[in-house]
């Protein structure tokens, strides 16, 4: 299933991520959604960042330190009921024993479930 976004969700997808430019702690957001396409299993490409640059991101498939655990990354799922649409990575400034403020993880899980619903 080749999932087609609307310039309208793509526009609210840089708004919502946009909104994390005075949060210090964070590094980069990328929102990917699940594409299935020719029959192959479902993979994550990304269809938003910040900070926006002009380099293509790969899907996560396609990255393997993205595969990787790290204590400076998050992944929050974009769900429809039990069906994973999606997933919103976030990526921590780097530091020896970064710390995730309860406030900025409420926010983060608030924005996951808004991408989802929209």
């Amino acid at each position: 299933m080749d999932i087609q976004l609307s310039e309208r969700f793509i526009a609210f997808i840089r708004r919502q991520l946009s909104s994390f430019e005075a949060v210090g702690e964070i590094q980069y957001l990328v929102v990917y959604v699940a594409q299935a396409k020719d029959g192959r299993s479902p993979s994550l490409e990304p269809v938003g960042q910040w900070p926006e640059i002009d380099k293509a991101l790969p899907s996560v498939e396609a990255d393997s330190d993205l595969r990787r655990p790290s204590p400076t990354r998050r992944w929050y799922p974009l769900q429809d009921d039990s069906i994973l649409i999606g997933v919103l990575r976030v990526e921590h400034c780097k530091g020896d024993n970064p710390s995730w403020p309860e406030g900025l993880e409420k926010r983060l899980q608030a924005t996951a479930e808004s991408l989802a619903q929209c």
